[in-house]
């Protein structure tokens, strides 16, 4: 098979999430324990760092890659969904699995397929595992999918557990309750093993307490930060008596440094890892030369300014728009599209009264249709527009800029 044949059977034989939504979602880890063991459990055959949470898993994770790349680490990372070329999920360093490798992957597992009838993401995660094997990388970072305790992801004994924030996504898999969708998150804490957690809830606290003491894994709370200046393209911070800087904009990306800088803390107590300041300096200045980081905060024009993000729920619409706060903003624009399952009234209710929606349809199965978007948008009194395409949404926002507007282009990817 060719790469592209190869692809297009992924595609069409497996189920994807992101097509055909919770269908695609198996609960329970007996496919890609099958897959790992007839790939000889390449998740066992270097070290891991495991990170769950509702948003910021993506921007964490190649946040501390960059920082372990710069400490002299071979670092694998996985990430989902991905924005353009399947290959994006697995990656060394800020370079993509190699064509070749996803043919030969699936070529060896293939023949077990037929009998476990696995989805495209446990596909995917076996080939991940496989790969980072096959390439010798020194630790691997590896964000989970959907959850924690269920997530094909779970069958890593990592080194540290990392656990972002919990916020209301995928309820009709993860729970209506924020408690709930914790306990989904706090299972991908491992016996003796520490997990660093990025934010304090009332509601949340207690059932990572619960976890982490059953199984005797050391839990640490990520400590407050001081933002001292930010553009699009930086962030300045204080964080445990110490200035940093990275190359990123966006108040929550900061969230997300901090985060990383307590994980760094505990990898370098471990023992196996050494990461001096000097690494932390360099890495996070260079995080999206050295990881190839795309789609969060991601601005493609200067003036007037437009920010393309994945922000896809309430809880990251509302950092997004939060770090908007220290524009002089005119007007904000927003190119919109999202899937059915997501609670469209509670992001409309984020946005400034006087924003303008261009709303279309995502590219997708399971995307909202133009008529149920179209009656949210009415419902919630939104000035909109809407269009056939996400690139026609876009032109058309894109002409009605003035200098000191806002486009930002976020929703489902």
């Amino acid at each position: 098979m060719t790469y592209r044949e190869t692809l297009d059977w992924l595609y069409e034989q497996l189920p994807m999430f992101q097509r055909v939504g919770r269908g695609a979602f198996k609960k329970d880890l007996t496919n890609i324990t099958k897959l790992c063991g007839a790939l000889g459990d390449p998740h066992l055959a270097y070290p891991t760092i495991h990170i769950a949470g509702t948003n910021g898993k993506g921007s964490t994770a190649h946040i501390l890659s960059s920082v372990l790349q710069a400490a002299g680490y071979e670092v694998g990372l996985y990430s989902s969904p991905h924005y353009v070329d399947f290959r994006e999920r697995i990656k060394i360093n800020a370079e993509f699995i190699s064509e070749q490798a996803v043919v030969d992957c699936v070529q060896l597992l293939k023949p077990i397929c037929e009998e476990t009838q696995p989805s495209f993401f446990e596909l995917t995660v076996a080939m991940m595992f496989w790969y980072f094997r096959k390439q010798q990388v020194d630790v691997a970072i590896i964000e989970t999918g959907l959850g924690g305790r269920l997530d094909s992801t779970n069958i890593v004994k990592p080194e540290l557990s990392i656990i972002t924030n919990i916020g209301f996504d995928h309820v009709a898999m993860l729970g209506d309750t924020l408690d709930k969708i914790a306990f989904e998150k706090a299972g991908i804490i491992k016996e003796n093993t520490p997990v660093v957690v990025g934010e304090r809830h009332p509601v949340t606290q207690p059932v990572f307490e619960s976890a982490a003491k059953e199984r005797n894994a050391e839990l640490i709370f990520r400590e407050e930060f001081s933002i001292l200046n930010q553009d699009v393209f930086h962030s300045q911070f204080n964080y445990d008596d110490n200035e940093y800087t990275i190359n990123l904009g966006g108040q929550y990306q900061v969230h997300n440094a901090a985060l990383v800088l307590e994980s760094i803390k505990q990898l370098n107590a471990i023992g196996q890892f050494q990461i001096n300041k000097a690494a932390i300096k360099t890495g996070f200045s260079e995080i999206k030369q050295r990881t190839g980081f795309r789609g969060r905060y991601d601005v493609i024009q200067e003036t007037p300014l437009i920010i393309i993000d994945s922000a896809h729920n309430a809880h990251g619409i509302r950092a997004l728009v939060k770090s908007l706060d220290s524009f002089a903003l005119q007007k904000l624009h927003v190119v919109l599209g999202v899937s059915a399952d997501k609670n469209i009234n509670e992001m409309l209710a984020i946005f400034p009264k006087n924003t303008n929606i261009y709303a279309s349809r995502v590219k997708q199965p399971r995307a909202m249709q133009l008529d149920d978007l179209e009656k949210q948008l009415i419902e919630n009194e939104a000035s909109y527009s809407m269009y056939h395409s996400i690139k026609e949404a876009f032109l058309a926002a894109k002409r009605s800029l003035k200098n000191n507007d806002v486009l930002l282009v976020c929703g489902s990817v």
